[in-house]
């Protein structure tokens, strides 16, 4: 059966999911990756954050870049509106920019599981061509679409709904990634087909997420630097719940 066939079948019929066994499978396939996958995650933040430096020092210079960074100029800067905006820009494109490498995460935890190899490699497979383009202009489109409505109900002063709203865009289309790694959908058919699918159990899937993301800031409880090695586990629970309702031929 196609995926598009099996979209149509779970939009007409919907689907059954067990709460405790796509938790108990998430944390299975997390122990295999949890020191690898979260040794990358250290990694590739120090990288990111080297690059960024790197590029604000280039533009800036040190000793401008020093005043700018003094909390009480942060403080003015925090409030101007081109900030905001600029600010706003970065994120869409910094979360554009890395989806592919948390696509290989996701990965990782599949190969995990077929009793597979796994890589430095596998974590950036999929900043080549054709993934790339699909992750990111998928994880563009969700970011603008995040960005935007939470930003007008701000300034509307709906603070609350702004956070909720925030995290149904987020439910909705958390299979977008596996749909376009592992099923070749594109981007805009991943959004479409993850709506479709999470409709059908909404509450069921924002539950087993709530719990995967309490399970991944564990990690800053004593020392920070274990959030690396327990924020993997979200991504496994991305696997998981893939699994679970499209599974694997």
């Amino acid at each position: 059966m196609s995926i598009t066939d099996k979209v149509e079948e779970i939009k007409i019929k919907g689907f059954k999911l067990d709460f405790g066994t796509v938790f108990n499978n998430a944390f299975e396939n997390y122990k295999k990756i949890a020191l690898y996958a979260g040794s990358m995650l250290l990694v590739f933040t120090v990288i990111l954050m080297v690059v960024f430096a790197v590029i604000l020092i280039s533009i800036y210079g040190i000793p401008k870049l020093m005043d700018v960074l003094k909390p009480e100029n942060l403080k003015v800067l925090s409030t101007s509106s081109d900030f905001i905006i600029a600010n706003l820009a970065f994120n869409i494109l910094f979360s554009s920019f890395t989806s592919p490498f948390f696509a290989g995460l996701i990965n990782m935890v599949h190969s995990a599981k077929m009793d597979e190899e796994f890589h430095v490699s596998t974590a950036f497979k999929f900043y080549k061509t054709p993934y790339f383009k699909e992750l990111f202009g998928a994880t563009f489109i969700i970011s603008i679409l995040n960005v935007i409505s939470t930003t007008l109900i701000d300034y509307s002063g709906f603070q609350l709904l702004s956070i909720l709203i925030s995290i149904a865009i987020t439910i909705f289309t958390l299979l977008t990634i596996p749909l376009i790694i592992f099923s070749d959908l594109k981007a805009i058919s991943a959004i479409k087909s993850s709506c479709i699918i999470v409709s059908k159990q909404p509450m069921i899937l924002f539950g087993l997420m709530a719990m995967g993301f309490l399970f991944s800031i564990a990690g800053m409880i004593g020392c920070f630097i274990g959030l690396f090695f327990t924020f993997p586990f979200m991504y496994s629970m991305y696997y998981s719940i893939y699994e679970s309702i499209i599974g694997f031929e």
